[in-house]
């Protein structure tokens, strides 16, 4: 529909005499790149079910590995998505430098990953390296483990949204999820 409403406003601005320059250059390649984006979104992407749930759980056991690696170096058992718990290992227990960052709100130490870097470096008990990596493995199975299972339709395929004339720069985007 939409590229039949594109024919019919270009025949219009042709009997004015509007159709010139950047609009006669992008005619053929954008319904062109429309067209294979509709097709990628209707038939959508394959994804192994079976893999992603093993990937679930190697991800699952090096989370949990940092995580005891992580207690095993504060000596007290915490949850490591806990601000507050994690500056209270992080100054009162390991005893590390202030990383000069401070929360908006609550003008306390932040435990972002600014902060995180520069406390990295005064750092020798190993349990800043082990709290990226176990950040690293939550970001990978939230984004695309999570949120891919959540996202898969009723016959294993992933159908994100495209588009390429909501981004400024002209770039396709893809969204819902992004791959």
């Amino acid at each position: 529909a939409t590229r039949r409403v594109g024919i019919k406003f270009m025949q219009e601005l042709e009997k004015e005499g509007l159709w010139w320059g950047p609009y006669l250059g992008h005619d053929y390649s954008d319904m062109t790149i429309a067209n294979i984006l509709f097709k990628m979104e209707l038939f959508g992407a394959p994804i192994d079910r079976k893999k992603l749930f093993e990937m679930q759980h190697l991800v699952d056991r090096k989370m949990a590995h940092f995580h005891k690696n992580m207690e095993h170096i504060a000596g007290m058992e915490f949850n490591p998505n806990s601000d507050s718990q994690l500056r209270r290992i992080l100054f009162d227990v390991l005893h590390l430098l202030s990383s000069g960052i401070k929360t908006a709100k609550k003008k306390e130490e932040s435990t972002d990953k600014n902060a995180i870097a520069i406390l990295a470096e005064h750092d020798s008990t190993g349990f800043i390296q082990a709290l990226k990596l176990y950040r690293q493995y939550e970001t990978i199975n939230g984004t695309f483990i999570k949120g891919f299972q959540t996202r898969l339709w009723d016959d294993g395929r992933l159908r994100p949204d495209f588009s390429f004339i909501k981004i400024v720069s002209g770039r396709i985007a893809c969204y819902n999820p992004n791959l």
